[in-house]
Formats: C-alpha cells, sequence, structure tokens
C-alpha cells in the first residue's frame, strides 16, 4: 500500500513537472545589476522604495519586483570576466569584516562559471533581493550581501528570475537543485 502512495505521489508530481515544462511557467525575466551602485544609502533608506534608489537600474528592479508574486527560482550571473579566485577571496573578506551570514562557499570552489548563485522563493522575493544585495536589518540572515564584497569590485551581475504558477511550489527545492547542478555556481549549498 505504501509503495503505491509513494507512486501515485511521483507520478502526479512528474505530471507537474511535465506541464511546467510545457507551458507553466512564464518568459524569465533578466535585470542588469551593477554593484557599485550598492552604496551606504541603501542601510538608513529601504532600497524597496523605487524613490529612494540613487540609481535607474535599481529603481526598475524593485518597480517590477515589487509587483512579483508566487513561486520563482533565481540566478545572478557573472556579467564579466572578473577573475573567479578574486570575487572568492572577495567574499572571504567581506564574511570576516561584516560579520553577516554568507551562502556556503566551497572550500575549493569551481572558478570555471559564469554563475554566482541559484536560489529560489515561494513568496517575497523583494525581501529576498533586499539580503542578497545586503541591505537585510537582521544580519544573521543569509543571502549573497553583496553591499559588503561586490560593491568594491564594480561587479555587473544579471539577474534572472523564473517564474511559476502556485501548483509548482512543493517542487522548487528538486527544480533550484537540478538548475544549479547544470549552471555549477560559486557560491551556495549545491553540489
Amino acid at each position: 500500500m505504501h509503495q503505491e502512495l509513494f507512486r501515485d505521489a511521483c507520478v502526479e508530481a512528474s505530471n507537474v513537472l511535465l506541464a511546467a515544462a510545457a507551458k507553466e511557467f512564464q518568459a524569465p525575466l533578466t535585470f542588469e545589476l551593477d554593484c557599485q551602485y550598492l552604496t551606504g544609502y541603501y542601510v538608513n533608506h529601504d532600497i524597496r522604495v523605487p524613490k529612494n534608489c540613487q540609481h535607474p537600474s535599481l529603481a526598475r528592479l524593485f518597480r517590477k519586483v515589487n509587483e512579483l508574486t508566487g513561486p520563482i527560482i533565481y540566478y545572478f550571473e557573472l556579467a564579466d570576466q572578473t577573475d573567479r579566485a578574486l570575487i572568492v577571496a572577495a567574499i572571504r573578506q567581506g564574511e570576516i569584516t561584516s560579520r553577516r551570514h554568507f551562502p556556503t562557499l566551497k572550500p575549493y570552489p569551481t572558478l570555471l562559471t559564469n554563475t554566482l548563485y541559484v536560489g529560489k522563493v515561494e513568496k517575497n522575493l523583494t525581501g529576498r533581493l533586499v539580503t542578497h544585495l545586503g541591505y537585510n536589518r537582521t544580519a544573521g540572515t543569509q543571502g549573497l550581501q553583496l553591499y559588503y564584497w561586490a560593491a568594491q569590485l564594480g561587479l555587473p551581475l544579471r539577474l534572472h528570475l523564473y517564474r511559476f504558477n502556485e501548483q509548482m511550489s512543493p517542487l522548487l527545492a528538486f527544480l533550484e537543485t537540478a538548475l544549479a547542478q547544470h549552471l555549477r555556481p560559486l557560491v551556495g549549498k549545491h553540489r
């Protein structure tokens, strides 16, 4: 009996994935993010409010992201050829000096990648993005903390967002892992 329940659950999950592969997710959104514009100003001014954004690209990003709801898988792409070893060193230094919670950095990360990080969120991408940028008021919330290391490099990134319907929420972790195995991000828990 338990085998039948497990098999039925697998078939149902498979059907949801096949539907997603066919048509269920919306066209991806891509945003340019130039980390040189991440400044200390946003430590005291809510970056989620577009009128507070000092650069038009940040205002555009938050104008759109504030509208998004539902499950999203996202990744940050390294948009130039900045030395990956330099990026790793900056992340390690940022983690020490900022005392913030960074994603897992493997002891020997793959340097032959154009992907910085792969993540997922079931709701509230805005809050997750604020943490990745380094402006969450709670230092213990895990995220890229870009303000604390990428700003000094002037690192250009692309943020890719894949939106799904609510039915996909239970499968986000599976999809995130599959995408990360393909993209091989520099940081994050994925193997």
